[in-house]
């Protein structure tokens, strides 16, 4: 039986070792949304996907979706947002800590294109732009997810940054996850 493949844009945002030679990958998908997929082979040597699916990396990702999971063929590197951010430890902790909220807040598999945007976008801007200040990227970033996944009102995202930090603060208890 044939499986269709699904090929979308991603970010990737942990991966995780699984069996002896494969690891886990969570990847925020433009067209399927948080997705944990399988990516066999992945912890040999001469893993040629190895070198494309990184931490914070920017991909094209193809997956066929199994009887119980997902799992990726092919991926191309779009960029590797890690790399590019090593000199720049706070940047790179920053988009790190994004990372780690998105997956917490997420659960199933649902599309989100708006939220894959957002964070996309704003890591790009991270990446491009050298002058940003981290602190006040990480609070835009914060809150516009909050305001994608319905944590947070539309008027808050224009709150002087004191206020704004208030209001993330109060969507991420309400989400249950205040101990962020």
């Amino acid at each position: 039986m044939a499986h269709h493949v699904y090929t979308t844009e991603g970010v990737v945002l942990a991966l995780r070792p699984m069996r002896e030679a494969d690891k886990l990958v969570v990847v925020l998908t433009r067209d399927l949304g948080l997705i944990h997929a399988g990516a066999r082979g992945l912890r040999k040597r001469d893993s040629k996907l190895a070198s494309i699916l990184l931490e914070m990396a920017l991909v094209k990702v193809s997956l066929v979706r199994g009887k119980n999971t997902w799992r990726i063929t092919t991926a191309g590197l779009v960029r590797d947002a890690g790399s590019e951010l090593r000199g720049r430890k706070d940047a790179l902790r920053s988009l790190y800590s994004v990372g780690t909220l998105l997956m917490r807040l997420v659960r199933g598999e649902e599309k989100h294109p708006e939220l894959f945007h957002e964070f996309n976008a704003s890591a790009l801007k991270l990446l491009d732009d050298k002058e940003t200040e981290v602190s006040d990227w990480e609070t835009g970033t914060v809150s516009r997810i909050l305001f994608r996944l319905g944590y947070l009102d539309k008027d808050s995202l224009d709150l002087p940054r004191a206020e704004l930090i208030k209001a993330i603060n109060q969507g991420l208890k309400e989400s249950g996850l205040n101990n962020v």
